[in-house]
């Protein structure tokens, strides 16, 4: 059964974290600046590598489970300890600043899905979803 949960639990939160690194850095081929301005980095912790930045204990985490399965995660940032959301460190976001809302909002960032999940597009396209499983979660 798939649920949806908020994670607040500090492993639950290095399991996203390492879904995190699994999904940008290793599927998606990411390289980030060293001197970016979210402090996005890889540690390595419990023999795992995981991508954290200065928003990890700021923000509001959520998971999707298979059973006890971390399948997928999210996560919802206030703003940093100069009342700037993340996206104000960068260019475009410095154009955004003065729509922004300082109160009562928070910006959703990262978000990763198991590379061992997959949505079938067809299905996407007749407006019926469809979450399949690879054979090694079955």
């Amino acid at each position: 059964m798939i649920t949806t949960e908020i994670i607040d639990n500090p492993d639950l939160i290095e399991d996203a974290c390492a879904l995190l690194y699994e999904s940008y850095i290793e599927q998606g081929k990411w390289v980030f600046s060293k001197n970016n301005p979210s402090g996005i980095h890889v540690e390595t912790k419990n023999g795992r590598k995981l991508l954290v930045d200065k928003f990890i204990d700021n923000a509001r985490w959520f998971g999707v489970f298979d059973k006890d399965r971390l399948i997928g995660c999210a996560r919802l940032c206030g703003t940093d300890g100069s009342n700037k959301y993340e996206v104000e460190g960068y260019p475009a976001g410095r154009t955004i600043r003065e729509f922004l809302p300082r109160v009562n909002c928070m910006e959703m960032g990262k978000v990763a899905v198991s590379p061992y999940v997959r949505i079938d597009v067809a299905s996407i396209n007749s407006h019926q979803p469809y979450w399949g499983r690879s054979k090694d979660m079955q």
